[in-house]
This record gives structure tokens, sequence and C-alpha cells, in this order.
């Protein structure tokens, strides 16, 4: 395949080749989930579950973690850390 900008240097041209025809672009890029390169999830599927019922069906303080109303980060690791079954 011939390169459409000479002006552009070798490293440039090594870096960012030419998008193919097949590739996706725009939205369908961004929503497209492939699988990713990084390291594996730290929760299974059934923990992954249990924890987004969690969210989506009681609060923090109904679950004993506080008088909080709603769910935050912090609230999520001090859940996360101290339940042997989610780790």
């Amino acid at each position: 395949m011939r390169w459409k900008s000479p002006s552009c240097c070798m490293s440039t041209r090594i870096r960012f080749p030419p998008k193919s025809r097949n590739s996706i672009r725009g939205v369908k890029a961004l929503l497209h989930r492939g699988s990713s390169p990084g390291k594996p999830p730290l929760l299974s599927p059934d923990q992954e579950a249990e924890v987004k019922r969690m969210i989506e069906h009681s609060t923090p303080a109904e679950e004993g973690h506080g008088c909080e109303s709603s769910w935050d980060t912090r609230i999520l690791k001090h859940v996360l850390d101290e339940n042997p079954l989610l780790r």
C-alpha cells in the first residue's frame, strides 16, 4: 500500500499505518467491545453480578456500611476488601 503523505517522517508512518477499509470507525468504534490486552478482571461474572445487584437494589446503610445513602468507590472498595466472597 502506498503512503498518501510523503511529507510524513518514517517514525510517524510506522506508528500510524493507514487504516484498512474494514476497520471500525466513528461511534461504532467507541461502542465496540473487543477483548482487552490488559490484566484479567478482579471479579468473576457471578461476583460482578452480586455487586451490581447490591448497588442497584440497596444503599450502603442497608448493607451495614455506615449511614451513607448512595454508593461511591470508597465504600465499594471497603465492601470488596472485607467480604471474602467478593474477592
